[in-house]
C-alpha cells in the first residue's frame, strides 16, 4: 500500500501518545460515531483503514505541514490546543 497523499496532525490523550500528538499520512479521514478513521487507497481503488481511534482517544485532527507539523490553512496559530 502506498503512503497517503495528505499529512494529518492529531491531538490525543497522554495514554495514546506520551507527547499528546500523532502525525500520519492518509488519503481520507472520516468521523463515524465519534470514531476517527484514517484510510488510504489500496489496489483497484478500494479504501483500507490505516488508523482508527475511538471516542476518548483523540481530541482534535487537522491538516498538517510536512515541514513542521503545524496546522495548514490557519491564518493565526497561538500554539497548543487545550484539552477538553
Amino acid at each position: 500500500m502506498a503512503q497517503g497523499k495528505f499529512y494529518w496532525g492529531l491531538k490525543v490523550p497522554e495514554h495514546v501518545s506520551p507527547n499528546k500528538e500523532m502525525f500520519l499520512h492518509a488519503d481520507l479521514v472520516n468521523i463515524v460515531q465519534n470514531t476517527l478513521i484514517f484510510m488510504n487507497q489500496a489496489d483497484k481503488g478500494a479504501m483500507q483503514v490505516v488508523l482508527s481511534l475511538s471516542e476518548g482517544n483523540w481530541h482534535a485532527v487537522y491538516a498538517a505541514s510536512v515541514i513542521d507539523g503545524r496546522p495548514l490553512a490557519c491564518e493565526h496559530w497561538k500554539g497548543t490546543l487545550t484539552e477538553p
